[in-house]
C-alpha cells in the first residue's frame, strides 16, 4: 500500500524524530476499508508488549481506537496513551491528544497555487509544509515504566 504523499511525508518524519530520540518504534500500516479500526485493534492487541503509547495518522483513526480499546479493557491514557492528527470536530470533546495544522492557511495556499497554474501553467513550489501544533489533552500521559 502506498501512502498518500503528505501523510508518507509525515510518516518519515514521525519515524526519523523517534529514531533520533531513542523511541523504540513499531509501525502498523492498516489498508483502509470498513474494518481497518478492527483490524488494527487486533494487531495491537497480538503484540507480545503493548506500547505505551499509540500516534495514528488522523483523528478518523484514533478516534474509533480508542473506543474500541476501551471494549478490550484497555484504558486511554491508563493503560496506553493516543495522539491523532487534524484536531477534528470531536477530538477536543474526547479530549483526544492531536496535531493540528492551519486550514485556512493551507487552502488559501491551495488556492493561490491554483491560481498560478490556471495564469500561467506552472507554480513555484508544488508542495508546502506547514508547521504544526501539539494540543495535548486528557488522552496522553507520561509513560510507565
Amino acid at each position: 500500500m502506498t501512502l498518500h504523499f503528505s501523510v508518507q511525508q509525515r510518516y518519515e518524519s514521525f519515524v526519523q524524530v523517534c529514531e533520533q530520540s531513542g523511541i523504540d518504534l513499531t509501525a502498523i500500516v492498516i489498508a483502509d476499508g470498513d474494518d481497518r479500526i478492527s483490524r488494527a485493534t487486533t494487531e495491537l492487541l497480538s503484540m507480545d508488549r503493548m506500547p505505551t503509547a499509540i500516534a495514528c495518522q488522523e483523528d478518523g483513526i484514533a478516534i474509533p481506537l480508542m473506543f474500541q480499546l476501551a471494549r478490550t479493557g484497555l484504558r486511554v491514557p491508563f493503560d496506553v496513551s493516543m495522539v491523532g492528527y487534524d484536531d477534528s470536530f470531536y477530538a477536543n470533546e474526547i479530549g483526544l491528544t492531536t496535531v493540528r495544522q492551519d486550514p485556512i492557511a493551507m487552502a488559501t495556499c491551495a488556492a493561490l497555487k491554483a491560481l498560478d497554474l490556471i495564469e500561467t501553467g506552472k507554480t513555484a513550489k508544488p508542495f508546502e509544509v506547514f508547521p504544526a501544533q501539539m494540543l495535548v489533552r486528557s488522552s496522553t500521559t507520561e509513560a510507565k515504566g
